[in-house]
């Protein structure tokens, strides 16, 4: 066991049935920067970690005493091993271990004799400060995230594997949700009016397919109340989580909408007001191939007009050599 640890990367050390270090590895050694020959045999294995003697993890290990364990170590992440059998955790932070300002995590785990009897303990020091601070950075990136997307006017939703695992205030409301919270894991197409579920399945699919893909589109959503209206929404693909997904900003195009349909409204009504009044002039002579300007010419012409401004399908009925063809070309 002694050659195990001595040459093993990570820091261990052994205490044994005394509470005596029996090893103290290289690794031990340049973490906490206490060399073995002033440790190995004594109980000190407390000072390179505290200003005054208490017992360490593997003391507590040793003893089986998990009360003073949990009182000692508690909101250090302590607890029992998901992994090593009666091994107990716990994470603890030190200005000055080694030389350096340390976040460490312990695990120690008794040695047992051939009856059973706690003999010994082993305990492993990891130095995670480097995971710490990741995880550090990455909260305060991520608050700093959810502070400009909560407070933007948009909504802003990402969308992974066709569902919602983010979505901030603004969009809660498009949706007329009562929280952000209420629409995560929500499937998306539920949200999407049944005419453009489609074409909204597909535009997922080919942007996830493809890395820094744009695209802005305009399709009909459904709110929580079961009310549609028209939303914009302007769509990235993103990695979230290490996979693939697509944010997007949504800004509800009910009302532009709503413009866009009375100006093409108003056009058409133009264009037949536009027709109509052409068909009001009378004393015309000739209409397309059609020549005449007596007041049955005049009548047959405002028909025409008529029916070229109607989108109805026409039928024309007459006599061969009546000027069916010509008429129907006039419509034309």
């Amino acid at each position: 066991m002694i050659s195990i640890l001595e040459y093993t990367p990570i820091a261990q050390f052994a205490l044994g049935p005394d509470h005596r270090i029996t090893h103290w590895n290289r690794a031990c050694e340049l973490l906490t920067g206490a060399a073995a020959r002033d440790v190995v045999g004594t109980d000190r294995q407390w000072t390179p970690f505290y200003t005054s003697r208490r017992p360490v993890l593997a003391d507590l290990v040793l003893e089986n005493d998990f009360a003073t364990f949990f009182e000692i170590y508690r909101g250090q992440e302590a607890g029992p091993s998901n992994v090593i059998p009666e091994a107990w955790k716990a994470t603890g932070y030190f200005d000055d271990l080694g030389g350096k300002s340390r976040h460490v995590f312990f695990l120690a785990a008794p040695v047992f004799d051939s009856r059973g009897r706690r003999v010994g303990a082993v305990e492993t020091l990891q130095d995670i400060t480097e995971r710490v601070l990741a995880e550090k950075r990455l909260r305060a990136s991520e608050e700093r995230y959810r502070f400009l997307t909560e407070n933007a006017a948009d909504g802003i939703v990402v969308i992974q594997d066709e569902r919602l695992v983010f979505a901030n205030g603004a969009a809660a409301d498009l949706f007329d949700s009562p929280a952000s919270e209420d629409l995560l894991d929500h499937p998306l197409l539920n949200l999407v009016a049944a005419a453009e579920r489609g074409a909204v399945k597909e535009m997922l699919r080919d942007l996830e397919g493809r890395k820094n893909a744009e695209r802005s589109v305009q399709f009909r959503c459904i709110t929580m109340e079961g009310q549609e209206f028209w939303i914009e929404a302007h769509n990235r693909t993103v990695d979230w989580q290490g996979r693939p997904a697509v944010i997007a900003s949504l800004r509800d195009a009910t009302e532009s909408r709503r413009r866009e349909e009375e100006i093409l409204d108003e056009a058409e009504t133009l264009r037949r007001e536009n027709v109509r009044l052409r068909s009001s002039i009378h004393e015309r002579y000739r209409l397309g191939g059609l020549v005449g300007k007596s007041a049955p010419m005049q009548e047959v012409y405002e028909l025409i007009l008529k029916a070229a401004s109607s989108g109805a399908n026409v039928l024309l009925n007459g006599e061969s050599g009546s000027g069916k063809e010509l008429a129907a070309r006039a419509i034309h």
